[in-house]
């Protein structure tokens, strides 16, 4: 299973430190999105 985190709409990313640090030390996969511009209209 891989993990995608998404901006927010006002492009922020807000996800948890704590989560990160738990998907890390699992070895779980995952991938962050920046925000460009390209997921909003």
């Amino acid at each position: 299973m891989l993990w995608h985190f998404l901006p927010h709409a006002n492009g922020s990313l807000d996800v948890p430190q704590d989560l990160l640090g738990c998907l890390r030390r699992n070895r779980i996969p995952f991938k962050l999105y920046s925000s460009n511009g390209s997921f909003w209209p």
